[in-house]
């Protein structure tokens, strides 16, 4: 099930459209609520698996610190993701988190080459990225990665510069989008003149939003058949993989 422990963030990435989801104001909800809520999700529906979908959940590393100590406490067998920033997580943090039951953790790596990760205003860096993936593997979590694809004034060599980074991190999972300007976004309004419709669902810039697929059907297939990929799967949830590469194959035809 979903489960949520704050509302907003204080970024203000081009591309994201949280101010019209969440408003402006970045926002906790009371530590006794959240309890409340495992509590029910755990005796009342036997759930066993939460994905926390919080913008930022490790924004504030003295919360979540509460959040697992209060989970650690109460004894509960769960298994746990969230989505956060790379740059807000330390070795410490993590290891608490996996213990509390994190197995999973999505970080936001966006793109791989530093000049077009600058102009999204994420306020982070590719050394910062790496560090917080690492980190996450060494407290004994698997990691997603999200990558985007098609920002104003993307070129086909940053694309790669994307793949090639998401090759080197060698994260867990790993997805690919095209980038989307949502209205309301600063990346819509950079581009709000050159866009057809209302809701397009890329922006036509330097390239057309075919090849701009290709290019994300192309990351996906030089991220996941790599052999190293293939290889670590199958040795560690052979059933899972199978599975994996089931999903992988529909997608790509």
């Amino acid at each position: 099930t979903l489960l949520e422990t704050t509302r907003g963030c204080p970024y203000h990435c081009i591309f994201c459209p949280e101010d019209q989801m969440y408003g402006k104001k970045y926002r906790f909800k009371p530590l006794a609520l959240i309890e409340k809520e495992i509590d029910v999700c755990v005796n009342n529906y036997g759930i066993k698996n939460i994905y926390f979908i919080d913008l930022e959940f490790t924004l504030k590393k003295d919360f979540v610190n509460q959040i697992c100590d209060m989970i650690i406490r109460k004894g509960y067998s769960l298994n746990l993701a969230c989505q956060t920033r790379a740059d807000t997580v330390d070795l410490p943090l993590l290891q608490k988190m996996r213990k509390a039951g994190f197995t999973l953790i999505h970080y936001g790596l966006e793109s791989g080459s530093p000049r077009i990760l600058e102009s999204t205003h994420k306020r982070v860096t590719l050394e910062q990225i790496k560090q917080g993936v690492q980190w996450a593997k060494r407290a004994g979590m698997e990691v997603a990665c999200f990558c985007m694809m098609g920002l104003p004034g993307e070129t086909a060599e940053d694309m790669n510069m994307t793949i090639k980074f998401a090759q080197k991190l060698n994260p867990d999972y790993v997805s690919f989008h095209i980038a989307t300007p949502y209205p309301g976004t600063e990346f819509y309004e950079s581009v709000k003149n050159k866009l057809r419709g209302v809701f397009p669902a890329s922006y036509n810039g330097i390239y057309a939003e075919e090849f701009i697929k290709r290019m994300t059907r192309k990351a996906y297939l030089l991220f996941y058949l790599r052999p190293g990929y293939v290889f670590s799967r199958l040795t560690k949830n052979p059933f899972l993989l199978f599975r994996q590469l089931k999903l992988f194959l529909e997608f790509i035809k």
